[in-house]
């Protein structure tokens, strides 16, 4: 069922309803450059001069009565102890000291324990590569000492071949040498 206004208030009995402006009372300042905009500029409207029926007031003259009860009223604007702007609360989304202390001891542990990995394999690793260069300067010194034995073998052998062939004529080279001493010093004597 639909109501208009009327119907919503109960009917007040009224002499004559006016339209019209309610008439301004002889509180007004004129309005000069230096008050513009001031309170001043604004309308005293008494509340003996209200109609009767809230309805029946004009725009203009609602405007200015909210006008001028928001300036005589000041704390009404101010908000209630009870205010509810429907945000929820603000709450903090970091952990509580006791759990961002254990977050913290849980994250030092792993760190500890990535480092003695680490240090463990880095060192495993070191101890691999020490036992290869070591494996390898081994091989090495065998190698040399090898070689160096290879090498003495054959410079004996030369050496036993020479002192055994004579040359060619079947005298070992102490036999030559002894010849040539003996013909050196008879030739020495001779010219003397």
């Amino acid at each position: 069922m639909i109501r208009n206004r009327s119907s919503q208030y109960p009917p007040q009995v009224s002499q004559s309803r006016s339209y019209a402006p309610t008439p301004v009372l002889d509180n007004f300042h004129s309005a000069s450059t230096s008050d513009a905009g001031s309170i001043h500029n604004q309308p005293i409207i008494p509340t003996q001069a209200l109609p009767s029926d809230a309805d029946d007031l004009p725009l203009s003259h609602r405007r200015a009565l909210l006008h001028q009860s928001s300036i005589l009223q000041p704390s009404a604007n101010t908000r209630p102890g009870n205010f509810n702007s429907h945000q929820p609360r603000r709450q903090s989304s970091a952990p509580s000291p006791m759990a961002r202390e254990q977050q913290l001891a849980s994250w030092r542990a792993s760190v500890a324990q990535d480092l003695q990995a680490q240090s463990r394999k880095d060192v495993q690793d070191m101890e691999r590569k020490r036992s290869i260069l070591w494996q390898e300067r081994q091989q090495d010194e065998q190698r040399r000492q090898l070689e160096m034995r290879r090498k003495g073998q054959k410079e004996r052998q030369r050496d036993e071949r020479i002192r055994t062939s004579g040359g060619g004529n079947g005298a070992s080279l102490e036999d030559l040498h002894r010849r040539m001493l003996s013909r050196m010093q008879e030739e020495a004597r001779g010219n003397l």
